[in-house]
């Protein structure tokens, strides 16, 4: 092919048994899961020129808790295999030795929750072989600026590159992890934007002159539901953020920057490569999971703990995963379905690695959302080492 400078070069085009869009925790773990379910034509697209969203170039690199908090380990499969990888060399912080060594007494489990504080770029490039290693394509610097739709399916998606090439991929099969439901959004699927919006979070890393340290600033607060529940005031009305759109995001930025130059400590070290956004947008799903630790769901695809304090896990129904309208699309990560309040406890690391497992498992079984046999997922998901169920103990 030969670009003679006319317009944008167009790259050959690619059929792709299962698409993944976004390269965070959830898309790294829909690809994985994918190659391992069966699929042999895997393509993982991301913006960025490195794997982990939020957790390694967005700078908010804790790997929340897999266990209660009362020495019960909830969740298992690729979301406890994603912590080890970041505990083997490149944990910082927050070592869940009593989880990790055999020779530690299980009775600590009950004082230390199974979490890990990761080194992001460490992180970063073990994703990146890991994805390597199990066989999915990666394509970086990929923007999805188009999806073409027939007879309720995905039938193609342009894909934009910073070097002016174009790829339009056709897939069998699209996971949607881009963490702001930009697949969903395009193909027509029923969306919801985070009402209470996002406030100002800016953490860094800086160096003191002995030590790298992370430093944050801001984060994420509890919705306005569970500050009346605690008899707390609601959320201040101080600026917020959607986080959708390209001026909003711009300005979130720039803010987060004046914040760190303001704050910075030392030498800096690490910025944030993107807006470290918790929750933007997200698919209206068949089923939308709440923060209700009785449910349980007959389409289960594993527990998620509550990472804000001790208690039962929550069961994660398969519904949450897709919509009514796109027969091939399936979501993960923060993009999936959930109430506004309970949204927060399926953004963070687990939840996203637990999601994102599903939709690859799923997207390798079936070519139609409809026509996936939920059990033939539940057993391949068990055979992964995923328990679909919360402990006896914990019900």
């Amino acid at each position: 092919m030969t670009d003679t400078g006319t317009g944008p070069a167009q790259l050959p085009p690619r059929e792709v048994e299962v698409l993944v869009v976004g390269g965070g925790i959830a898309g790294v773990a829909a690809a994985i899961a994918a190659r391992r379910a069966g699929a042999r034509r895997v393509l993982l697209l991301e913006r960025q020129f490195l794997l982990g969203g939020l957790a390694t170039t967005g700078l908010i690199s804790i790997y929340l808790p897999l266990c209660d908090g009362r020495g019960t380990q909830v969740t298992f499969g690729l979301a406890e295999e994603l912590l080890r990888l970041g505990a083997e060399k490149g944990a910082e912080g927050l070592y869940p030795d009593a989880w990790l060594n055999p020779e530690s007494d299980p009775e600590e489990r009950n004082s230390q929750r199974y979490q890990v504080q990761l080194n992001p770029w460490h992180y970063a490039l073990k994703l990146e072989e890991l994805c390597l290693a199990t066989g999915v394509d990666l394509l970086y610097g990929a923007v999805v600026a188009e999806v073409s739709c027939q007879n309720e399916r995905i039938h193609s998606v342009l894909v934009q590159f910073a070097t002016a090439e174009r790829l339009q991929i056709q897939p069998c099969m699209v996971v949607d992890a881009s963490g702001d439901a930009i697949v969903a959004t395009l193909a027509g699927e029923e969306t919801a934007l985070y009402k209470q919006r996002n406030i100002l979070a800016a953490w860094y890393r800086h160096f003191d002159g002995t030590t790298d340290h992370l430093q944050p600033l801001g984060a994420a607060e509890l919705p306005n539901d569970e500050r009346e529940e605690r008899g707390l005031p609601p959320a201040a009305t101080a600026e917020r953020w959607t986080g959708v759109g390209a001026v909003e995001q711009s300005d979130f930025a720039l803010k987060m920057h004046r914040w760190i130059l303001k704050d910075a400590r030392g030498s800096l070290t690490a910025l944030p490569q993107m807006p470290q956004l918790r929750m933007t947008r997200r698919i209206v799903g068949v089923t939308i999971p709440d923060e209700d630790p009785e449910a349980v769901y007959s389409d289960s695809i594993g527990v998620i703990a509550n990472w804000r304090r001790p208690g039962p896990g929550y069961e994660i129904p398969f519904g949450s995963l897709h919509g009514r309208r796109v027969r091939n699309l399936l979501v993960a990560g923060r993009c999936s379905a959930a109430t506004e309040r309970f949204w927060d406890q399926t953004r963070v690391i687990p939840a996203c690695a637990l999601t994102g497992e599903a939709a690859g498992t799923a997207a390798a079984l079936c070519d139609a959302v409809p026509d996936l046999s939920i059990e033939r997922l539940q057993e391949q998901l068990r055979r992964a080492g995923v328990q679909l169920r919360r402990p006896r103990s914990l019900r």
